[in-house]
């Protein structure tokens, strides 16, 4: 049917190239509360990282899973200290003001951006990766203090420059890890837009066209540039990562969806779903 979506695909054929069970890294993990382990590790070893590593050891830990087949890690690669964050909301209760907010985020980035995380020491290790959801994350808890003690960003331009450059280092060392530590495939989710219930409808509408969009741009052989257009901080500056990878032939869109992504009960994200193919050159 000129469709990138095989009806034939499945994992059971997926894997019949392989002398061995894919490795799959799924990145910020968490309590997998929103994944079957039992399902996925039937096909695949798994390999869990989230930086709160006790998390995803307590998930395996509840699926009954065996660390051969289920390994917990966190690779460090933007290492944000519980005491750095609340010296930040120190701050917050003693009234700094912007400059010096600004000021102490550099100092975090700075000791982040110097942190010696070897990608040697993850190349090629795993077949698949999938993230989903992290890059909005990696810098959120600073973002989420500044609105708990009711902070402005649009008063505080030195803090929001900053936190935009946190995300864009931030976002460039998670993608330079999935990039050096992936033999194959990407599998990406990104928030792109939030809207509430009675936006749902209209969200939907937008995922369908979105996804009927990259698909007639797909099978003519091109792109479409669109990474400013997306809303959320973090995810937008992974979206440029990609296309930059693209652009320098690291990696190939083989496709490329939306879909909505009923968060919460009032919090609905149009998600960007794509496979990226790895042309790892580390």
């Amino acid at each position: 049917n000129k469709k990138l979506r095989a009806e034939s695909f499945s994992m059971k054929t997926a894997i019949e190239n392989f002398n061995h069970k894919p490795v799959v890294a799924i990145w910020g993990a968490g309590n997998c509360t929103d994944l079957d382990l039992h399902k996925i590790s039937a096909f695949a070893t798994l390999v869990l990282i989230d930086r709160e590593v006790w998390r995803v050891q307590k998930a395996r830990k509840d699926y009954g899973l065996r660390e051969k087949d289920c390994m917990c890690v966190d690779l460090g690669f933007w290492d944000v200290c519980e005491e750095e964050e609340l010296y930040f909301e120190l701050l917050l209760k003693q009234g700094a003001d912007d400059a010096h907010l600004a000021q102490y985020l550099e100092n975090v980035e700075q000791t982040l951006s110097e942190q010696n995380h070897e990608l040697s020491n993850v190349c090629n290790v795993f077949d698949f990766s999938v993230v989903v959801g992290l890059a909005s994350q990696l810098n959120a808890r600073f973002v989420g203090l500044l609105h708990m003690y009711e902070k402005d960003l649009c008063a505080m331009p030195l803090v929001a420059k900053r936190l935009m450059h946190m995300n864009e280092s931030a976002t460039s060392k998670l993608f330079d890890c999935l990039l050096a530590s992936t033999k194959h495939a990407i599998f990406v989710g990104n928030e792109r837009k939030r809207g509430n219930q009675s936006q749902a409808e209209y969200l939907d509408l937008l995922a369908k066209d979105w996804s009927e969009q990259w698909e007639e741009a797909l099978l003519q052989g091109q792109y479409l540039e669109d990474a400013a257009d997306s809303e959320i901080a973090g995810s937008r500056e992974l979206l440029c990562a990609i296309e930059k990878s693209r652009l320098d032939g690291h990696t190939r869109i083989v496709h490329r969806e939306g879909f909505i992504w009923p968060f919460l009960p009032d919090c609905y994200y149009l998600m960007d779903v794509f496979t990226l193919e790895t042309v790892n050159l580390l």
